[in-house]
């Protein structure tokens, strides 16, 4: 059964007190309504022609086995659930503890639900998990078994924090809507490995590595990805197209009927027979665990009637910072200011998919065969953004220090009071290190969702104050932190020796 904040989403149902209306029942067997082949669910993921694909999955592919050993008293944090996940629940007897949509991102939140309810095993990307191991209440994970952590690339100083901080296996997955995981690596601690691979493939799972030709590369050799196997999706739904260019017969398997899934990722095997990701053969962008069509952001851009044409590439900011950025040319004579695009994107799109910023352009770079130059684009500038609002400087050290937090995590060069956190570029995970940083300046319980409710300097500030007793208490904080800041090494360490 699911547990959110102690209520019970899905009832649990005892057939001894429903006895009487059980045996009222016709006792025929109904027959066969389904079998293993037949479609069970449709998953939708970014198209490439700026319209969502449907990804169609077959009963057999839900109900594989997991890809670690599940048992009856394990209890899962789930930021979303899918049928296989559902699957795994009811089959294995688990527990699921279902994140809340708004605090998804929310670092203090999810390790107070792991610390509450005894977790053991966690479904974490990166760029999230980078955050929650920064928090004190990290340490009081005990319970703490197996952390899944896919969909974006795992660097060697994330895995050492980890292992450094948890007893926990760290299990980095690599998979597509289309295939589920097809890949996994496990980690320990005494087993730090650079580079970071995704492992050898999962039960049930094929992947090779081949060339144009269709034959496998050898060892070091770069190819692209193909997975086969029982987790293959069936194909993509109304796209026969589509689906014969991805979905291709397997040379290598004597199944009838096999397929091979063609995923447009670059890897080579390691020396240990691993495999290392190196990246898209396309410009398919994959930020924060989502896998982005550049192309659907871009069709939904040049839909507003200034821009003439648009691209979308990702740009990294800061290690495991990697952001969307919109490159704009606009018809002659026209101008819509990025806040308008902005708007614009976010009444079409998902916030995970609205650039973090706009860079007007007269003409986009061109290669000499005519093809827009993405190594060209130039890098957004880190001066402020031009948002709907006038810039108005900080006006006192507590809103210099709010802004200076803003500054560093955005690396942006200016923030004004009244300007907005997510037009400036920010995310939900960023904001979750936002909010990280200030409950550890101001020894506070700052929840994440202050800065969703009050998005601004001016207003987070008056959150912060509100929840620490006035205005005055928190700018007597900030002077004690700047006089520590301003003070010598031998002065702290005389300080530390006369407190004993």
């Amino acid at each position: 059964m699911f547990v959110k904040n102690n209520n019970i989403l899905v009832n649990t149902v005892y057939i001894e007190n429903i006895q009487e209306q059980v045996e009222k029942e016709q006792i025929k067997n109904i027959g066969e309504i389904s079998n293993p082949e037949n479609i069970a669910v449709i998953y939708y993921t970014s198209g490439s022609t700026g319209k969502p694909k449907g990804v169609k999955y077959q009963y057999n592919a839900i109900a594989r086995k997991p890809v670690v050993p599940i048992a009856k008293n394990h209890k899962y944090l789930l930021r979303g659930i899918s049928l296989r996940v559902i699957y795994w629940l009811l089959e294995f007897e688990c527990q699921g503890i279902l994140v809340e949509q708004e605090k998804n991102s929310d670092s203090e939140h999810i390790v107070n639900l792991i610390v509450n309810y005894n977790v053991t095993t966690a479904v974490i990307p990166p760029s999230l998990l980078r955050i929650i191991i920064d928090e004190s209440g990290f340490q009081n994970c005990y319970s703490l078994n197996h952390i899944f952590s896919g969909g974006e690339k795992l660097n060697k100083d994330l895995q050492e924090r980890f292992l450094n901080q948890s007893n926990a296996l760290l299990h980095h997955t690599y998979g597509l809507t289309e295939t589920g995981n097809a890949a996994i690596s496990t980690y320990q601690r005494r087993n730090i490995q650079n580079p970071i691979s995704i492992g050898c493939s999962v039960p049930d799972t094929e992947i090779y590595l081949l060339n144009s030709n269709m034959e496998i590369v050898p060892f070091g050799e770069i190819g692209e990805m193909f997975i086969a196997g029982r987790g293959v999706a069936k194909g993509y739904l109304n796209r026969p197209e589509l689906t014969a260019e991805r979905f291709l017969p397997d040379p290598f398997s004597t199944e009838q009927n096999s397929k091979l899934f063609k995923t447009g990722d670059l890897a080579r095997y390691l020396p240990n027979g691993e495999i290392e990701f190196l990246g898209r053969i396309d410009h398919q962008i994959n930020i924060r665990g989502y896998r982005i069509e550049p192309h659907e952001i871009e069709s939904a851009l040049n839909q507003h009637a200034s821009v003439q044409q648009s691209v979308i590439a990702a740009k990294e900011y800061q290690q495991d910072d990697k952001r969307l950025v919109a490159y704009v040319v606009f018809k002659q004579g026209q101008f819509a200011a990025p806040y308008e695009l902005r708007r614009v994107l976010k009444e079409k799109l998902p916030e995970h998919m609205v650039p973090s910023a706009f860079v007007i352009l007269d003409i986009l770079p061109l290669t000499p065969s005519g093809k827009v130059d993405r190594r060209a684009l130039p890098a957004p500038d880190t001066a402020r953004r031009e948002l709907d609002t006038e810039f108005i400087p900080p006006r006192t050290p507590v809103e210099e220090v709010v802004a200076g937090v803003w500054k560093r995590i955005l690396d942006v060069e200016q923030v004004g009071v009244h300007d907005n956190f997510f037009e400036l570029g920010g995310h939900s995970l960023s904001a979750a290190e936002v909010v990280f940083r200030l409950r550890e300046l101001f020894r506070m319980e700052l929840p994440l969702q202050a800065l969703f409710q009050e998005p601004t300097v001016d207003g987070l500030v008056g959150a912060i104050a509100q929840l620490r007793g006035g205005r005055e208490i928190v700018e007597e904080i900030v002077q004690v932190i700047q006089e520590i800041e301003n003070l010598s090494e031998d002065e702290v360490k005389a300080m530390r020796s006369q407190a004993g």
